[in-house]
């Protein structure tokens, strides 16, 4: 769906789209804002931008971004416990 939208009052000239994706459910709005006294490079513009867009296949993750993240998260998770127990020990020395 592309629209064009025009103000005279402040000399704004947009031209949008909106390109909608069902396969995967999602959308992208593509937009272009200029004054109307440089309206000679406009078109060209937004249609570069409309038609160069494309819509490519993202990955599932793999073995070794599963294995980082666990990693990852568990240095997290031991840094946790060592900060509570840290806490835990230094407020039971003070009782």
């Amino acid at each position: 769906m592309v629209f064009d939208w025009e103000s005279w009052e402040e000399r704004i000239h947009q031209k949008g789209a909106i390109i909608i994706d069902a396969e995967h459910k999602r959308y992208w709005s593509i937009i272009c804002t200029e004054s109307t006294y440089s309206h000679s490079q406009f078109e060209s513009t937004f249609n570069t931008m409309l038609y160069g867009f494309t819509i490519d296949s993202v990955p599932g993750p793999t073995v070794s971004d599963v294995a980082i993240l666990i990693i990852v998260g568990g240095i997290i998770a031991a840094g946790i416990v060592i900060a509570v127990a840290i806490m835990l020990i230094r407020k039971s020395k003070r009782q």
